[in-house]
């Protein structure tokens, strides 16, 4: 940390320094991996390399800045490896995107450990294996590179150019192939920048003369200003040992101007971007955003507070001239406080992307893991959703990506004898749909044998054998999100135990989502996630039960009905309903919520339909008080020691709303019936 301690920085503004690095190395390694796992699919590799190149050269120079010597000299390394990549001294191949991905890798984990004062041991053995893979793989081409464009001169070559015209020299383009004989090409390169002084003046060489380069490099070009003509510069740069083919051409102007202004717009264009960007975007903490939010949140309370109170002044002095006054003021503040809301939400939305784009690296891996030949294709990569939700899909999609490669994708032989490609594909793709955020992750391969899924339950005594046959495929492919549950024969690195799939269900359960599965067998599985497009604020439909007040977010309202008690239908001792030829489960959520006793006996009951997944059930209440925004608030264990409360809110009047998860009630209405089904087999053995 030499650098930073001799400019005498306190300590906070080191740290800050390193934390705005660490962001910045964070970024730009995501980029990286992108870039180097693109190498692989593109033809044109150009592109690719050329950024690649760029982020290590950005790191190496940031690295530095803050101490990190070691990190830096990494860097310089891949460079010359890449630099090798685009000399076509090495070949684009899978042990090259290996090593780049292993020092992405390297650098990730190094910055982490910097941060908490510690060095990682694996820079200098990634140096190395760089070292040792530039010596090994380095093949030496001969033949001639093509000149497609001119080389672009800066201002001071071209000031060079223009004086040696002047002066009545010629400007020549000169290409110098290494002879195979030179073992050390940097002692060439000097031998040969000494050997051209004779004859005349070098204005630009590709690469540098004096630069690392050289070594990795097959041929050297350069633009010369000499007195003598082009054969006697050809001549007179063959040096036996160094060089032992040269070509020398007179250098056209024309196509240098018609270069350097393309090259100049390009720089210029470029370097208007960057100001518009830097102009143009903030860095914020998420805390802040946070804090922010919740600050909407409570307004939006007072809002509420004054709707009430407008209401009440509304009702007891129907006649007071400042009622109209009152009910402007009330409207403006709705509407502003309406606007700054979704300003606000729309500040917390952020491309999905920023969960998708670890996913090629993680295919890959797993893919080469299990030996089987893999393309991830991802759609929908600019679908914005709630940052809440970024932070916490991630997990659930690695579970449902691990299953599909090791559980759904056959082998490269499995497929070619099914008559499939050998290369598998997965589909990821995030979409938007009413209110909610859809992502599907689709694979090709041998499907879910629900079969295999209703006998494994069966030995696992989680369902009777009557209740089996009775089973529908959907419900039987439930039991692959209860923990433990696998029908893998074999446990192998990458799945088979059980652990993942109930981490999947736990999640989604936990952000109001919903999960779907479809699959056939031998033509692929899909999983559909469904969740809220905002975790911070819903719109409810608010009602009372059991003296209690509860909502329930108003998308999972299907209906609202009002039936006589004696409709009411009893099934194996539980309560339905039958709506239009279908039976329809009836929750009492003084049962479920073990609340005591039922409230006052009435004639007629209240039944919201809630539908989640074209599954109805239907809930008692005792009265409807109505639509309502809602904050969301989270209520920890201490207050309420079930998973069917899924939040609180806290309204106008300061009363409590406690928000219900309908997944988690329709989940538990189902587990009920289940166990009824395993108590009449247990009782009739």
């Amino acid at each position: 940390m030499e650098e930073l301690s001799s400019l005498q920085l306190s300590e906070e503004d080191i740290k800050s320094l390193k934390e705005t690095f660490y962001q910045q190395a964070m970024e730009l390694i995501e980029s990286l991996i992108q870039e180097v796992l693109s190498l692989e699919e593109k033809s044109d590799k150009g592109d690719s390399l050329k950024t690649i190149k760029r982020i290590f050269h950005t790191l190496k120079g940031d690295s530095a800045s803050i101490g990190l010597k070691e990190l830096s000299s990494l860097t310089h390394k891949a460079e010359d490896l890449l630099q090798a990549v685009e000399d076509g001294s090495i070949e684009v191949d899978g042990d090259l995107t290996d090593l780049l991905l292993k020092t992405a890798d390297c650098i990730n984990g190094a910055i982490e450990l910097n941060l908490t004062g510690k060095d990682t041991p694996l820079v200098p053995v990634i140096a190395e294996k760089i070292g040792s893979f530039l010596k090994g793989r380095s093949i030496e081409q001969h033949a001639a590179c093509s000149y497609d464009a001119p080389l672009v001169l800066g201002e001071y070559e071209k000031l060079l150019l223009a004086e040696n015209r002047k002066q009545g020299k010629g400007i020549y383009f000169v290409r110098l192939h290494f002879s195979a004989d030179c073992q050390m090409k940097s002692a060439g390169a000097m031998i040969i920048s000494q050997h051209i002084t004779g004859i005349g003046e070098v204005i630009k060489a590709s690469p540098p003369l004096d630069d690392r380069e050289i070594e990795s490099a097959a041929i050297i070009e350069l633009i010369i200003a000499s007195s003598m003509n082009a054969e006697e510069v050809r001549k007179f740069c063959s040096i036996p040992g160094i060089v032992d083919e040269v070509t020398a051409e007179e250098f056209q102007e024309q196509g240098l101007a018609i270069a350097h202004k393309g090259a100049l717009e390009a720089k210029g264009e470029s370097a208007r971007q960057d100001k518009l960007a830097r102009s143009t975007t903030i860095r914020v903490e998420s805390e802040r955003m946070d804090q922010i939010m919740d600050l909407v949140g409570e307004l939006v309370i007072g809002r509420s507070m004054i709707a009430r109170l407008f209401s009440e002044f509304e009702e007891r002095f129907p006649r007071e001239e400042m009622l109209g006054r009152f009910a402007y003021v009330n409207s403006f503040i709705e509407r502003s406080l309406s606007d700054l809301q979704r300003s606000v939400m729309k500040l917390r939305m952020v491309p999905i992307d920023r969960v998708f784009k670890r996913f090629p690296r993680v295919v890959r891996d797993l893919a080469k893991a299990s030996n089987k030949d893999i393309k991830l294709m991802i759609h929908g990569q600019e679908t914005e959703v709630d940052k809440g939700l970024v932070d916490m899909i991630g997990e659930p999609l690695i579970h449902i990506l691990r299953n599909a490669i090791d559980h759904g994708i056959e082998t490269m032989e499995e497929r070619e004898a099914l008559g499939k490609e050998r290369q598998g594909t997965i589909s990821l793709e995030a979409y938007h749909q009413g209110n909610d955020i859809i992502i599907e992750v689709k694979d090709d391969g041998r499907g879910i044998d629900v079969k295999k899924i209703k006998e494994k339950a069966l030995e696992k005594g989680l369902i009777s054998k009557g209740a089996m046959e009775k089973m529908d495929d959907k419900d039987a492919i439930d039991f692959i999100f209860l923990p433990g549950f696998s029908t893998a024969k074999v446990v192998s690195e990458v799945s088979g135990r059980g652990v993942g799939m109930d981490v999947v269900r736990s999640v989604v359960d936990g952000l109001r989502g919903s999960v779907r599965v479809k699959t056939e067998v031998g033509a692929g599985t899909t999983f559909m996630l469904r969740f809220p497009l905002t975790l911070a604020i819903i719109k409810a439909l608010m009602f009372s039960a059991c003296d209690r007040l509860f909502a329930i977010p108003l998308a999972s309202v299907k209906e609202i009905t009002r039936v006589f008690v004696k409709e009411v239908a009893l099934i194996n001792g539980k309560e339905v309903l039958r709506m239009r030829e279908k039976v329809i489960p009836l929750v009492r959520l003084e049962e479920v919520l073990n609340l005591g006793s039922r409230s006052r006996k009435m004639d007629k009951l209240f039944v919201v339909i809630v539908s989640i997944e074209d599954k109805d059930i239907g809930i008692a209440v005792n009265k409807l008080v109505g639509e309502e925004e809602l904050v969301i608030k989270s209520v920890t264990d201490q207050w309420v020691n079930t998973n069917i409360v899924g939040g609180a809110s806290i309204l106008g009047n300061g009363q409590v709303v406690l928000i219900l998860n309908p997944l988690v009630l329709i989940k538990k209405a189902g587990e009920r019936a289940v166990n009824d089904e395993l108590l009449a087999a247990n009782s009739g053995q």
